[in-house]
């Protein structure tokens, strides 16, 4: 089975003090409604594929759309809280400035992480547990 899902998270963003770089929070164990029940991602080390973020080029894009590239996505590291997160690194284009500054201003809040699915662990149909 392969599908592809987005997910959208609050951004919880970090700046380092003299850095042009961006930690954010990507990605975690929250469940999620979908059309098909409950979904829940697992974050453990083999479950997740993260060779295209530790290539350091993984596009950061605004909403999903490739015309608005605005810098790359590094360093990944899932912590001991089992939450994805990366180094983003904005560019140095006037909007790719613009949207590094709304996201430390706490203007742009929300983040959106495109994946694919190519196993199912677990599948119920029980959607009132709240449990997959």
């Amino acid at each position: 089975m392969r599908l592809q899902a987005q997910r959208t998270f609050e951004i919880a963003a970090r700046a380092q003090e003299g850095s042009d770089e961006i930690e954010l929070a990507i990605s975690s164990e929250a469940p999620v409604e979908r059309y098909f029940g409950i979904e829940i991602l697992s974050h453990e080390k083999k479950a997740i594929d993260l060779s295209r973020l530790k290539s350091n080029r993984a596009a950061l894009l605004v909403n999903h759309d490739s015309d608005r590239h605005v810098g790359v996505l590094k360093s990944p590291a899932i912590g001991d809280d089992k939450v994805l997160r990366v180094r983003a690194r904005f560019g140095r284009s006037a909007y790719a400035v613009e949207i590094r500054n709304d996201v430390t201003d706490g203007i742009r809040t929300l983040a959106s992480l495109g994946y694919v699915i190519h196993e199912v662990i677990e599948e119920t149909t029980d959607r009132s547990s709240g449990e997959a």
